[in-house]
């Protein structure tokens, strides 16, 4: 992602995550501000893979990523009480991210 997460983006996030069920503005406001420029980073930067020949253009995971980084730092917190760290991501993505990639 574009920065680093600090716990209480996080939490932010969390708290917003319920809120945007109610508030279709709110949800569009978040989109905005906070979710589209991290996906247009992480969609440059599979897309620099994709341009090197790292990962295959036609990975159907490509789609699935953003899902996956942002799913997790959702998540977390709710399975094991723990917000999803820098060396959790890490392991997250080196476990599940990168094979899905094609990558290993």
């Amino acid at each position: 992602m574009r920065g680093e997460w600090s716990p209480k983006d996080t939490t932010l996030l969390q708290a917003l995550g319920h809120a945007v069920i109610q508030d279709r503005e709110l949800a569009r406001a978040l989109r905005e501000a906070l979710v589209d420029p991290e996906i247009t980073a992480l969609e440059e930067i599979l897309r620099r893979g994709v341009d090197r020949g790292e990962v295959a253009a036609e990975n159907a995971a490509l789609e699935y990523i953003p899902a996956q980084l942002f799913g997790v730092l959702r998540v977390r917190p709710i399975l094991d009480g723990r917000n999803a760290d820098p060396d959790y991501l890490i392991r997250f993505v080196e476990a599940a991210v990168l094979p899905a990639l094609g990558l290993e």
